[in-house]
Protein backbone atom coordinates (compact mmCIF):
# COMPACT_ATOMS: atom_id res chain seq x y z
CA UNK A 1 0.00 0.00 0.00
CA UNK A 2 2.80 2.20 1.16
CA UNK A 3 4.98 1.98 -2.21
CA UNK A 4 1.96 2.32 -4.20
CA UNK A 5 1.05 5.94 -2.42
CA UNK A 6 4.98 6.53 -3.26
CA UNK A 7 4.49 5.63 -7.05
CA UNK A 8 1.68 7.73 -7.07
CA UNK A 9 2.90 10.52 -5.53
CA UNK A 10 -0.12 10.93 -2.98
CA UNK A 11 2.77 11.31 0.09
CA UNK A 12 5.01 13.41 -1.74
CA UNK A 13 8.95 12.01 -2.02
CA UNK A 14 10.99 10.41 0.47
CA UNK A 15 13.45 12.89 1.42
CA UNK A 16 15.48 10.67 4.29
CA UNK A 17 14.65 7.19 6.43
CA UNK A 18 16.01 5.85 9.36
CA UNK A 19 15.20 2.01 10.52
CA UNK A 20 16.46 0.80 13.49
CA UNK A 21 16.13 -2.35 15.63
CA UNK A 22 17.60 -2.65 18.93
CA UNK A 23 17.20 -6.30 20.79
CA UNK A 24 18.46 -7.81 23.90
CA UNK A 25 18.31 -12.08 23.61
CA UNK A 26 18.91 -14.65 25.89
CA UNK A 27 22.71 -15.49 25.52
CA UNK A 28 22.37 -18.12 22.42
CA UNK A 29 18.72 -18.43 22.23
CA UNK A 30 19.03 -17.42 18.53
CA UNK A 31 21.38 -19.91 17.79
CA UNK A 32 18.96 -22.73 17.21
CA UNK A 33 18.49 -24.71 13.90
CA UNK A 34 20.31 -23.26 10.74
CA UNK A 35 21.58 -20.71 12.53
CA UNK A 36 24.17 -23.03 14.70
CA UNK A 37 25.89 -24.05 12.12
CA UNK A 38 29.46 -23.71 12.00
CA UNK A 39 29.63 -22.08 8.21
CA UNK A 40 26.73 -20.03 8.68
CA UNK A 41 28.26 -16.22 8.45
CA UNK A 42 26.64 -13.31 9.10
CA UNK A 43 25.50 -14.41 12.53
CA UNK A 44 22.56 -12.13 14.11
CA UNK A 45 22.65 -9.08 12.06
CA UNK A 46 22.57 -11.23 8.85
CA UNK A 47 19.42 -12.97 10.28
CA UNK A 48 17.79 -9.62 11.65
CA UNK A 49 18.91 -7.38 8.79
CA UNK A 50 17.80 -9.09 5.49
CA UNK A 51 14.42 -8.44 7.01
CA UNK A 52 15.25 -4.70 7.18
CA UNK A 53 17.02 -4.40 4.09
CA UNK A 54 13.80 -5.87 2.37
CA UNK A 55 11.39 -3.38 3.54
CA UNK A 56 13.57 -0.25 3.07
CA UNK A 57 14.31 -2.03 -1.13
CA UNK A 58 10.53 -2.43 -1.06
CA UNK A 59 9.91 1.11 0.21
CA UNK A 60 12.55 3.05 -1.42
CA UNK A 61 13.57 1.01 -4.52
CA UNK A 62 17.10 -0.50 -5.02
CA UNK A 63 20.21 -0.06 -2.88
CA UNK A 64 22.56 2.25 -5.11
CA UNK A 65 25.50 2.98 -2.22
CA UNK A 66 26.06 1.88 0.96
CA UNK A 67 29.21 2.26 3.88
CA UNK A 68 28.61 0.18 6.31
CA UNK A 69 30.74 -0.78 9.79
CA UNK A 70 30.07 -3.58 12.08
CA UNK A 71 31.31 -5.35 15.29
CA UNK A 72 30.88 -8.69 16.53
CA UNK A 73 29.00 -9.97 14.09
CA UNK A 74 30.25 -13.49 14.79
CA UNK A 75 29.52 -13.81 18.59
CA UNK A 76 26.60 -14.86 19.95
CA UNK A 77 27.36 -11.93 23.00
CA UNK A 78 26.71 -8.75 20.85
CA UNK A 79 26.58 -7.37 17.27
CA UNK A 80 26.21 -3.98 15.83
CA UNK A 81 25.67 -2.52 12.66
CA UNK A 82 25.45 1.07 11.52
CA UNK A 83 25.11 1.87 7.73
CA UNK A 84 24.19 4.54 5.53
CA UNK A 85 22.56 3.93 2.43
CA UNK A 86 21.80 5.70 -0.84
CA UNK A 87 18.52 4.62 -2.65
CA UNK A 88 16.80 4.36 -6.00
CA UNK A 89 14.10 6.16 -4.88
CA UNK A 90 15.33 8.68 -1.90
CA UNK A 91 16.65 12.34 -2.24
CA UNK A 92 19.02 11.84 0.69
CA UNK A 93 20.62 9.39 2.37
CA UNK A 94 18.61 6.66 5.18
CA UNK A 95 20.90 5.31 8.09
CA UNK A 96 20.46 1.67 9.18
CA UNK A 97 21.29 0.81 12.84
CA UNK A 98 20.85 -2.75 13.44
CA UNK A 99 21.87 -3.79 17.36
CA UNK A 100 22.08 -7.14 19.83
CA UNK A 101 23.37 -7.82 23.15
CA UNK A 102 22.53 -10.87 25.08
CA UNK A 103 21.16 -10.51 28.35
CA UNK A 104 23.19 -12.14 31.39
CA UNK A 105 22.50 -15.56 31.71
CA UNK A 106 20.14 -17.53 34.44
CA UNK A 107 16.62 -18.15 34.63
CA UNK A 108 16.14 -14.50 35.79
CA UNK A 109 17.54 -12.97 32.98
CA UNK A 110 16.00 -15.30 30.22
CA UNK A 111 12.25 -14.20 32.02
CA UNK A 112 13.37 -10.40 31.78
CA UNK A 113 14.53 -10.93 28.06
CA UNK A 114 11.76 -13.06 26.80
CA UNK A 115 8.99 -10.99 28.60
Amino acid sequence: YLRARLDERVIGRVLSAHCEHLEISVPRSWLQGWRAGVNVEGGWLLDVGVHWIRLLRLLLGEVRQVSAHTTGAATAHGATLHAWLAFEHCAGAATFALSFRAAEAGPAAADAAVG
